[in-house]
């Protein structure tokens, strides 16, 4: 892992834009890091937009197993998320990565505002249907275009 490795690509594929965070788990008890610690790179791509600062710049300590989580971030219908990571310590060559994308919300409520207004052309609003905020709370997994080091795991 000591040259960049996509350990996660996610393409929202639904109607709506969303926001989402990512969370990164390194380490199983088995394929673990070496437990050198140092800077690690994460790099966070939106469809051809590399997020910046790129890399981002974080430290682990003395450990074998650790976790990192993203900023919350926006992402368009039928754009795509990818994850890079980088270790700084040569020994971390078969680590268990598991990375999930958690939907935190919509983005937006046009559709549902836009059904609302069409609906008061006709209707009176007590019987007007409808929600405000739309669904959410998914959790993705990827195993798809794994790097060198990489081994798969589950959300």
């Amino acid at each position: 892992m000591t040259t960049q490795q996509t350990i996660f690509s996610y393409d929202n594929a639904y109607n709506e834009h969303i926001i989402c965070q990512i969370v990164v788990y390194i380490g199983d008890g088995v394929n673990d890091l070496d437990g050198s610690g140092g800077d690690f790179e994460l790099t966070l791509i939106l469809g051809d937009f590399t997020v910046q600062p790129e890399p981002q710049l974080i430290y682990f300590d003395a450990t074998t197993q650790s976790s990192i989580f993203t900023e919350q971030f926006p992402l368009r219908n039928d754009q795509t998320v990818t994850v890079r990571l980088t270790s700084p310590n040569a020994a971390d060559t078969a680590v268990y990565v598991r990375a999930c994308i958690y939907e935190i919300g919509i983005q937006s409520i046009q559709a549902q505002l836009d059904y609302i207004a069409s609906r008061v052309a006709t209707t009176t609003i007590s019987t007007t249907g409808g929600s405000a905020g739309g669904t959410g709370g998914g959790v993705y997994a990827t195993t798809s275009g794994l790097g060198t080091g990489v081994i798969p795991g589950h959300c």
